[in-house]
């Protein structure tokens, strides 16, 4: 992890913490590769993960509404939006300068400099429930429940539901998988083969169509 508070250090264990060289820059935060390695070989696992669960497909599931554009607001100096390109098929992730002038500038990759492109974006509703009275240490419940999600993908969005609820293979080796999307009737919803995104929300999040095909999600903080 790079950098901790104190009450959230205190309840880690077999962690290593990374500061980064200059205040003034989130991404000067970095760890050494062969440092990494050393640590993922001292905490291999003898089982490998089942990373199963969900479906992916290049066609688009049936249903849902024109999506061109997201517009995620946390609040005044964390803002994002999403562009679907449809030469790519990707939703191309722009970011404020924390400025609170609402602009928008190209979130590039360091190495490449070509902007960031995802297949899917999802906007994930999960409760956080403060856990400090400067509200700065925040959890969130994702174990063992289900929440209101959103899938973009193809330039469409889909209401749809996130569930860590154990099924079937859950119950017969009382092993974890990772996060399940379905429709909401409950089958399986295919995600686009590539990347995907998710922004995290709390449950009061508002997600409406702001005008056609654009869209936004509206933070609040719990």
């Amino acid at each position: 992890m790079a950098s901790a508070s104190a009450e959230v250090q205190d309840s880690t264990s077999n962690s290593t913490n990374i500061y980064g060289s200059d205040s003034d820059d989130i991404n000067s935060a970095l760890i050494d590769v062969s440092q990494l390695e050393a640590l993922a070989k001292a905490n291999v696992k003898t089982q490998a993960a089942n990373l199963t669960g969900n479906t992916f497909s290049i066609d688009s599931p049936e249903g849902g509404q024109l999506a061109e554009q997201l517009w995620v607001f946390y609040n005044f100096y964390n803002q994002v939006q999403w562009t679907y390109d449809r030469t790519s098929g990707k939703y191309l992730r722009s970011q404020d300068k924390a400025d609170g002038s609402g602009n928008f500038y190209p979130a590039t990759d360091r190495l490449t400099g070509e902007q960031l492109a995802f297949e899917n974006v999802i906007v994930l509703s999960v409760k956080h429930e403060v856990l400090n009275s400067a509200k700065t240490l925040i959890d969130f419940d994702l174990l063992y429940t289900r929440g209101d999600a959103y899938l973009l993908r193809d330039g469409i969005v889909y209401p749809i539901y996130w569930s860590t609820i154990g099924d079937e293979y859950e119950k017969e080796t009382g092993r974890l998988r990772p996060i399940r999307f379905t429709d909401r009737n409950g089958e399986p919803i295919p995600l686009k083969p590539g990347s995907s995104w998710v922004e995290v929300v709390d449950v009061t999040t508002t997600f409406s169509e702001i005008e056609p095909g654009s869209w936004k999600a509206r933070f609040y903080a719990p």
